[in-house]
Formats: C-alpha cells, sequence, structure tokens
C-alpha cells in the first residue's frame, strides 16, 4: 500500500490541519466537556483519538474527540494549525517544553554529567519529570523505582519519552552527586539553569518529590508523589495505556479519529472533492507475511457513511487462494472517512495496496 492510498491517522490530521480554511493560533475559549460543562481551554494537541486542552498555567483537560461537536471539531483543528508540529530535530523543535532544553540539559555518562545532545534526535511527545531533592530520602526511591520502568517504555515505543531530573533545594554539588551515583538514564537539568526553564518550573511542587508526566506543549497528564513502586508503576501503566491507543492499528481509537476528520475533511470540502480516507486497518502485515500474503490490489467501495459495501481483489495477487475469501472478509471490515463532494458525504473508491511503502 503506497503513501499515496493509505495515510496514517497523524498524516491525516497534519494534512487536514493545512487544508483547513481559516488556521488561527490557539486561545482559550469556551468548549463543552463530556458531562456538559462549559470550561475555558485552549487546544493543546492531539493524543490519539484525545483532544487535549490546556486550562491553566499548571492545569489540563483530554477526553476522546466523539465528545467534541462538528463545529468545535473544526474549531479544535483551526486552532492546533497554529501549534508547533513534533519536529524530526529535537534540536529544533519549536515545542514549548522543547524551549527550555537547549544548553540547559545534561546527561550522565562514564561517571560525570556532560551537556546533552539533542541535535539529530526526534523530538518526544512525552517528559516524565522527577521533582527530587538530595536530603529528601524518598525522592532517591521514587527516582530508583522509575528507573528500569523508564527503560522499558522507551525500548516498547522508541522515540516517544523522555525524562527529566528537576532538582529542588539542594546544592549543585549534590544535585550532580545524585544524578552521577543513580546513574540516571533520562535527562538531568543544569540545576544553575532550572530558573529559566519555564514550562517546567511551574510545575515545580513545594515539597520533593513527585513525578509528572507532560506533553511536548507543557499540559499535564499524570502525576504522583508518592515513591512506593507499585504508585511509580501505576504512572507508567497510565502512559502505557495511552501510548497503545494512539497508535494507528488500535482499532479503540478508530471511531474518534473518524468523527474529528469527517467534520474536517467536509469543511476542507465545502467547494470541492476529497476521496475516502482508510482511517482503520484490519489487515496487519506481520500476520499477512507468516501466512504468505506477499502483494495484492483490492479495490474497495466506500459507502457515504464510511463503511464498506463492497471488494474486489484484482487480478495478479501473489497470495495463497485460500486467503482470498479471509482478506475480503477483514477489508469488509475496514473503516473510513468517506469521500466528499461540495460539502456532503458520498460513496467512492478506495485502492487498497500491499504491502505499504512510506
Amino acid at each position: 500500500m503506497s503513501l499515496k492510498n493509505w495515510l496514517s491517522p497523524k498524516v491525516l490530521l497534519v494534512l487536514a490541519l493545512a487544508m483547513i480554511p481559516g488556521v488561527v493560533c490557539a486561545k482559550k475559549e469556551a468548549w463543552t466537556d463530556p458531562t456538559g460543562k462549559k470550561f475555558k481551554g485552549e487546544p493543546s494537541g492531539l493524543l490519539g483519538p484525545l483532544a487535549v486542552f490546556r486550562t491553566g498555567r499548571t492545569t489540563a483537560q483530554r477526553f476522546p474527540l466523539h465528545y467534541l461537536s462538528e463545529a468545535d471539531c473544526v474549531r479544535f483543528a483551526q486552532q492546533l494549525g497554529g501549534k508547533a508540529e513534533r519536529a524530526q530535530d529535537w534540536e529544533q523543535s519549536q515545542s514549548l517544553a522543547a524551549q527550555d532544553l537547549p544548553g540547559r540539559v545534561l546527561r550522565v555518562a562514564d561517571g560525570k554529567l556532560v551537556p546533552a545532545k539533542l541535535g539529530g534526535v526526534v523530538e518526544p511527545e512525552f517528559y516524565v519529570v522527577f521533582y527530587a531533592s538530595n536530603s529528601v530520602g524518598s525522592s532517591w526511591g521514587m527516582m530508583g523505582s522509575a528507573i528500569w520502568r523508564f527503560q522499558e517504555v522507551q525500548k516498547q515505543f522508541p522515540t516517544m519519552v523522555e525524562g527529566l531530573f528537576f532538582g529542588l533545594k539542594h546544592s549543585r554539588s549534590e544535585h550532580a552527586n545524585m544524578a552521577v551515583s543513580s546513574k540516571l538514564p533520562w535527562l538531568v537539568t543544569d540545576y544553575d539553569e532550572q530558573s529559566r526553564m519555564d514550562i517546567f518550573t511551574r510545575f515545580s511542587p513545594e515539597m520533593a518529590p513527585q513525578m509528572v508526566v507532560l506533553t511536548r506543549d507543557g499540559a499535564p497528564l499524570f502525576v504522583t508523589d508518592e515513591s512506593a513502586p507499585e504508585k511509580i508503576n501505576a504512572v507508567f501503566d497510565q502512559l502505557v495505556d495511552l501510548l497503545k491507543l494512539m497508535q494507528p492499528e488500535d482499532p479503540r481509537g478508530w471511531l474518534d479519529r473518524v468523527h474529528y476528520l469527517k467534520a474536517v475533511q467536509r469543511e476542507q470540502s465545502r467547494a470541492g472533492h476529497s476521496e475516502p480516507k482508510l482511517v482503520g486497518n484490519p489487515l496487519r502485515a506481520e500476520v499477512m507475511a507468516k501466512y504468505g500474503v506477499k502483494s495484492f490490489v483490492a479495490v474497495l467501495r466506500v459507502k457515504s457513511d464510511g463503511s464498506v459495501m463492497a471488494v474486489e481483489i484484482q487480478p495478479g495477487a501473489d497470495m495463497p487462494a485460500d486467503l482470498v475469501a479471509p482478506i475480503k472478509a477483514g477489508l469488509d471490515k475496514a473503516v473510513f472517512v468517506p469521500a466528499v463532494k461540495n460539502g456532503e458525504f458520498v460513496e467512492g473508491v478506495y485502492e487498497y495496496r500491499f504491502p505499504m511503502t512510506p
């Protein structure tokens, strides 16, 4: 399947934001939460099927996209158009959290602290921040309990998560000793530069320790001030579940993504036409490869509601004959944003190619 024929939800969102008219900078406005209550918030980002709002300097709200009305989906998308996209080069990022880092963070290497290199690395989506103090025993316990789990999460979701040790109420030498002796695998602040780190400073608690998970836009997601391993693991469990939910292949997010993208696609095609876009791909490349499926092209007829009405495997497919029927049955369950013509959803045709190519 080529990129021309299939777009991941992330790419769909980027294209939609680029094409939607009237893109404006995010600002605090009135929105409605899932309970029907009004709140003031600024669109912060999309985390898979979740809309995230910053509601204050240190507060945020998030909920599934289907709770936004069609008009609010469009308004949310318009305001996100003014936000920095996730950078392929972390050092060049314009995201709020990333702008705090250049020249102000270190890493433990060979038993000492050295300047952290951010260039040439993809910007993380999340920061796990440890506010800790050398003189507070539970600070040591919190970070010690977190190390192995943090490394597991980084291994499972490469480039998505970074950590940061932010020192509280101790000396520069104590700060360095705490990082080096603990062999911390995450970023360490330059203690003398902490006061210039606006996003991370604003979440600094009165007393250590505290562990906070922030988005790259500085929206808080999860927090604990307890150092027991089970409490630390509970935060990481929540983060891992969110990371899984954000994956394009997780069906839990398909309907929310479709709800949002239908609103955006209809808006951008008020005076034009757009073809169906695949959001939920029910076929797994690794499974098909296991059973000998090498390549095929299928033509899908997509209804105006995004459901599939017909699937035709084209001549020349390189796969076992007895898998044709199961693959057609699988594609029947594909989830689409339907075609749009002059602001109305219409039937459309989609060409599904396997294997996918970047």
